[in-house]
């Protein structure tokens, strides 16, 4: 999915350090996102990111659909677990 995401978002996924700010940079943690979902709430947070419509509009599939396909046997479709987005 990464060549299908803007340019916005590969400034936040490195840090920003490809931009030069006019100021000492201050050393912060790794921030992430953590959330129970059930497996309906992850796709449509996945179905939600902009990479994933880009990939469906170029390829003509939803690869989204494929990932939940694979887990299906191991995640019941009410179950919640919890998922970490970095």
């Amino acid at each position: 999915m990464q060549f299908y995401r803007n340019e916005e978002r590969r400034n936040v996924d490195d840090g920003y350090t490809s931009i030069s700010f006019p100021f000492l940079q201050i050393v912060s943690p790794d921030f992430f996102i953590k959330a129970d979902l059930n497996k309906t709430m992850l796709a449509g947070y996945l179905n939600s990111c902009s990479a994933v419509q880009k990939f469906v509009s170029k390829n003509n599939y939803n690869p989204v659909k494929m990932l939940l396909e694979k887990i299906k046997r191991h995640w019941s479709m009410n179950e919640f677990r919890t998922v970490t987005f970095h």
